[in-house]
């Protein structure tokens, strides 16, 4: 099996999916997804994965355009192979993560283990596994559009997850690329650079879009998902926020679960 599952999920678009829960289930969410938009002029990698293997000889399989890489947010998940492209945009209060290296030591020891060596990918080796440092050539503050020929891409601020996350909406196909602002998942939210109330307001905005999304092409699990997904991830985080909702302590935070997704507090 392949580290990537790629898959076509509309017009133009592929889904590169990694089973980050196959090999640690500790971080609660299955896939880590990064997406493919390829219009006429050039195409568009939405976030860059993992980087245990590289992800832009695949991307090269599918077009021969020049590739702008678009970040959702800085968090090293969906940074992993940034550093393999000369364009990378990001929110310039993300800017600076991309130059650090994170601290993966004690999720090297876990892809050491016999839990995980059976599914990884052929040729890698937990020991030099690092996410690259890299850096962001076009600094996003939301609102931009993104032309990539004969397709447009909105860039959408939804901070809350991080500082600077974005969205990406396809205005004339309804498709959003969420990042990790909504899926249908562990929603990490209990971080230190999470923000759950700014979140809040920033899915109320994306409801209130005209139009509206259509489909949900998100960071984590399995999409697309219906953009109905939107309203109840609002509706959860704010009967988690105001108490009216039950939660139990675990090791990562304060977990709320409801019918679709669960949501970590600190």
């Amino acid at each position: 099996m392949s580290w990537f599952q790629i898959s076509r999920v509309a017009e133009g678009v592929y889904r590169f999916a990694e089973p980050l829960g196959m090999v640690d289930p500790s971080w609660q969410v299955y896939w880590v997804n990064s997406y493919l938009v390829v219009g006429c002029e050039r195409a568009a990698l939405i976030d860059t994965g993992l980087g245990f293997v590289p992800i832009r000889p695949l991307v090269e399989d599918l077009t021969h355009l020049p590739v702008l890489v678009l970040n959702t947010h800085n968090h090293w998940d969906h940074r992993g192979g940034d550093a393999e492209f000369e364009q990378v945009a990001i929110h310039g209060l993300e800017a600076a993560g991309l130059r650090e290296r994170p601290d993966l030591a004690g999720f090297r020891k876990v892809l050491a283990g016999p839990g995980a060596r059976p599914f990884l990918p052929k040729g890698f080796d937990p020991a030099t596994y690092e996410v690259k440092p890299s850096r962001g050539t076009w600094l996003l503050g939301g609102g931009e559009t993104i032309d990539l020929g004969g397709r447009r891409l909105r860039c959408l601020p939804v901070p809350g997850h991080s500082p600077g996350g974005l969205c990406f909406f396809e205005e004339e196909t309804g498709l959003l690329f969420t990042g990790d602002s909504a899926y249908a998942g562990t929603l990490w939210l209990q971080t230190d650079d999470a923000d759950p109330a700014r979140l809040a307001v920033g899915l109320r905005r994306l409801l209130a879009m005209d139009p509206p999304p259509r489909l949900l092409l998100t960071g984590h699990e399995e999409a697309p998902v219906g953009a109905s997904l939107l309203t109840d991830i609002e509706a959860g985080l704010n009967a988690a926020l105001s108490g009216r909702a039950q939660s139990r302590p675990t090791k990562l935070g304060r977990r709320f679960d409801f019918k679709r997704f669960s949501i970590l507090l600190a």
